[in-house]
């Protein structure tokens, strides 16, 4: 017997030659040595491998050799299935005159004719249908030969398939009907000839959507109209809620949108999330068709679910003109969305200074405020625009807020940012400069606990209260010790601001200084006459502290400036029992009587 592998190589290599040679080989009197119809491991047989590479001498040395026609491999196919779908046409007509079945189907559904449709080789099906190939034989997700002839805008075989039968109306596993694949794939001569049949032309895929949908979402103009000429719906919505009008006002389709409100589509139709085609138009920035929908009685104040409008959308992506022309249509100026936010705020938010200005001229709101209790101005503030807050005093803002964890105001927020234009212009407008967040801290203390060394100057020039106490009993002094702020130390410390407050447990300026290890706040301190005998509630001072916590350089600044090394906790140690080194103990003792 002579090894398969030798026989399917030589099918495999379309070596005609060798395969003859193979078959004509004798094993008894007339048996040939080779089985013509064996399998290999895929359930090829030598016909289907001739056939799916085009090796027409191979096949007609099979075919004459009385090969079965319609085995099937492991995947169903067969030779005619692999010819039809690779294009090779004079082995399709060798099998089906020799009575091959046309209709078998692969594990996948297709038979030879859809695949030959699918793959565009149309003389085949053409063949194939001049054999009366069965066109309603649908593959596994339900196409049929005319869902892939109008999926790939086959003109002359659509209208063969129409000839030979095909139902014009089946539909795939999900809804889609050729109709729909046809006028998504903007193959107009397909979506006429099949407008000329007695078509289902609402047909609704699962997800809800009509070949007039899928029209104008794409683009296609042509076919948008001849659908609207055979009174395709425009105002069935898909599962979404979305219209065939809304999806041509999202993608800027001017002129579809203009066919669709000429048939009577609905301005106002709203998605299942509150969508309008509006809203859309406005969002994208598609001006003149904003202008088209307005003219057509499009309501500029219908809302999402949420609260957002075409209004809203407009400012929050930059559309200036759009924003005008929906304010002169009568916009809900103030709408707000479901935490709060206005145009006006969104505005602010992302620093349209133009669209701020439109807005305030048409009347908006300036004092709204957000679920989180921020309004326009301190927004801007916290941004650190200075124009908008401009403009927003001139509308008399407030300048001051109760958020949801409390009171402050735009001038805490500039000073805790550290915006000094936008307090510079708070000062000018005689705001009030001591306002307190719910723990006390007022601009002052939030600029110096920041950092905000210029911000500080501007508060203490227009006279900003130097020694308030935020619960805590911290001041500005101390937070700026706190974070070893030297320069605003100094500004506070030359406008007389007071060196012993202490917080809770007793802790000063220079203790906290002292603490955590910034030497040049600690010397400022010291130099400008801070007490380093200050001691905590369990009887520590600034030198035990930083001996404790092995701060070398503020040990001995602190010695030298006369700190007493003697004095005890209440436990009775002293600095050099708790020193964290023996360069600490050295210095006690070289300062210490």
């Amino acid at each position: 017997m002579i090894i398969d592998n030798e026989w399917f190589d030589a099918c495999e290599d379309g070596n005609a030659d060798e395969v003859r040679k193979l078959v004509d080989t004798k094993k008894f009197l007339f048996w040939s040595s080779v089985d013509i119809n064996r399998q290999d491991e895929f359930g090829y047989t030598a016909l289907m491998i001739a056939a799916e590479q085009g090796f027409a001498d191979v096949a007609d040395l099979v075919l004459e050799k009385r090969a079965r026609l319609d085995i099937q491999a492991k995947n169903k196919v067969t030779a005619l299935t692999q010819a039809a779908q690779n294009g090779h046409q004079s082995i399709v007509e060798k099998l089906v005159r020799g009575g091959a079945d046309i209709d078998l189907q692969a594990d996948s559904g297709a038979t030879a004719l859809y695949l030959a449709v699918q793959n565009g080789y149309n003389e085949i099906a053409q063949i194939l249908l001049g054999k009366n190939a069965n066109t309603e034989l649908q593959a596994n997700d339900g196409a049929t030969a005319l869902f892939a002839a109008a999926h790939k805008g086959n003109e002359i075989i659509v209208k063969k398939l129409l000839e030979n039968g095909a139902s014009i109306n089946k539909t795939s596993n999900d809804g889609t009907s050729a109709l729909i694949l046809a006028a998504q794939g903007g193959h107009r001569k397909v979506v006429e000839a099949l407008l000329e049949k007695d078509i289902a032309i609402n047909t609704q895929s699962d997800a809800g959507c009509t070949a007039l949908f899928h029209a104008a979402q794409a683009g296609h103009e042509e076919i948008v109209s001849d659908l609207l000429s055979k009174n395709a719906s425009v105002n069935t919505q898909n599962d979404d809620g979305a219209s065939a009008l809304m999806m041509a006002a999202q993608d800027g389709y001017e002129q579809i949108v203009k066919a669709l409100l000429s048939s009577g589509a609905d301005p106002d139709l709203q998605g299942n999330r509150g969508a309008t085609p509006l809203l859309f138009a406005a969002l994208n920035g598609h001006t003149s068709i904003v202008n088209e929908l307005l003219e057509n009685n499009a309501s500029p104040s219908l809302q999402l679910n949420d609260g957002g409008s075409a209004l809203f959308g407009a400012t929050q992506n930059g559309h200036e003109e759009i924003v005008s022309l929906l304010l002169k249509n009568n916009a809900n100026i103030d709408a707000q969305i479901m935490d709060g936010t206005t145009a006006l705020s969104a505005a602010v938010g992302n620093d349209q200074d133009s669209i701020v200005k439109i807005l305030l001229e048409n009347g908006a709101s300036v004092d709204l405020q957000t679920e989180l209790g921020a309004t326009a101005l301190y927004l801007a503030a916290q941004n650190g625009n200075a124009a908008i807050v401009h403009d927003l005093l001139i509308k008399n803002a407030s300048t001051e807020v109760t958020l949801s964890d409390g009171p402050s105001s735009a001038l805490i927020i500039a000073a805790q940012q550290g915006h000094d234009k936008v307090i510079k212009e708070l000062l000018d407008n005689s705001v009030s400069i001591d306002v307190k967040r719910s723990n006390g801290a007022t601009a002052l203390v939030m600029a110096a606990q920041q950092g905000h060394s210029r911000s500080v100057d501007l508060l203490l020039a227009a006279g900003a209260d130097i020694d308030v106490q935020k619960q805590d009993g911290a001041t500005a002094l101390y937070m700026a010790a706190q974070s070893g702020y030297k320069e605003i130390l100094n500004a506070l410390i030359r406008k007389n601001a007071k060196l012993e407050i202490s917080v809770a447990d007793g802790s000063t300026a220079l203790f906290i200084a002292a603490q955590n290890g910034h030497i040049p706040a600690v010397k400022l301190l010291v130099y400008s006459g801070a007490d380093m005998e200050v001691q905590l509630q369990n009887g520590a001072t600034a030198l035990v502290i930083a001996a404790y916590s092995g701060n070398e350089a503020v040990v001995d600044a602190l010695l030298r400036r006369g700190a007493d090394a003697r004095k005890q906790m209440s436990d009775g140690r002293t600095a050099f029992d708790v020193a964290a080194s023996t360069v600490i103990k050295q210095l006690i003792r070289e300062y210490t009587p």
